[in-house]
């Protein structure tokens, strides 16, 4: 027995057609972007999530795209009728938060920004830019975390007339360095360097005299490396009666028997006057 022979295909009961609204809802949900791919930066809107579902059943991603379509032609022209209504720009509206997250954004990516962090006391710098010198006087310190700083230094140097930061010297800790130098040479753009000119010089006022007190004595030392700066800052300080020389006793010490002034030898320590680096930005512990 062949068994019952099925109805031509003309007699068969045609099954009800769903409706648009039905098989709009029988569709799986979108999925939304992970934190991952809004950490990397994934762009993420309806239409893209359209395409994507479009692979996998052509039919729903049809409808998905007529839908995210309508749904962005029905906002655009709300917000163009409000726009009319109210006699506003037709732009959309950028609220304090979003403003200040774009301009954070910015100044992130910029080498550095001028007054943005704090306000600034040096004359306006030249970001992503180098101030090459063939030859001359320079000095350069390590782990110096600002421009800002960089320009003080060089405003404290007399011989210095430019400046050169570097944001990332590759330094352990803070990886920041300065360059000071005796001209500004020539302008060359480079990222992630920031150059200058120090501020005004002023010249420094007579120290006043010391008032001898009867509340009684002070004395007062000066720990100096040999063979740097330290050793002609305390001739001055000497011959000015300024800083450790202003006290009622005094005295100069270091791992060597130097001259600082007439009549002022220093006296000799056990020591190398050396340390290691440590700290938020990784410099001398001894000199800060």
């Amino acid at each position: 027995a062949l068994g019952p022979i099925p109805p031509p295909a003309a007699l068969r009961p045609t099954p009800p057609k769903a409706s648009k609204r039905q098989r709009f809802a029988a569709m799986p949900p979108l999925q939304q972007p992970g934190a991952s791919d809004l950490a990397m930066g994934a762009a993420y809107s309806p239409v893209e999530a359209s395409e994507l579902v479009a692979t996998q059943t052509a039919g729903k991603g049809r409808l998905l795209r007529r839908a995210a379509a309508s749904a962005i032609c029905v906002g655009a022209a709300l917000l163009g009728a409000h726009a009319a209504l109210s006699g506003a720009p037709r732009e959309r509206p950028v609220g304090h938060e979003q403003q200040h997250l774009r301009l954070q954004v910015k100044a992130e990516s910029e080498t550095w920004v001028q007054g943005g962090k704090f306000k600034s006391h040096a004359p306006k710098m030249d970001i992503d830019v180098e101030y090459q010198v063939d030859g001359g006087w320079g000095m350069n310190y390590d782990h110096i975390p600002t421009p800002e700083m960089c320009a003080a230094m060089c405003w404290g140097v007399p011989k210095c007339k430019a400046y050169t930061w570097v944001k990332d010297a590759g330094l352990d800790g803070c990886p920041s360095q300065c360059w000071l130098k005796d001209a500004m040479g020539k302008k060359v753009p480079k990222t992630g360097l920031v150059s200058g000119v120090p501020p005004p010089r002023h010249d420094l006022g007579a120290v006043p005299a010391v008032r001898a007190t009867s509340a009684g004595t002070m004395y007062c030392f000066a720990l100096m490396v040999p063979g740097g700066y330290e050793e002609g800052l305390l001739k001055w300080q000497h011959d000015n009666k300024a800083s450790i020389f202003g006290c009622q006793g005094y005295g100069v010490y270091s791992n060597k028997p130097i001259k600082v002034a007439d009549g002022v030898v220093a006296h000799v320590v056990n020591s190398t006057l050396q340390c290691g680096y440590g700290g938020g930005s990784m410099s001398a512990p001894n000199s800060w």
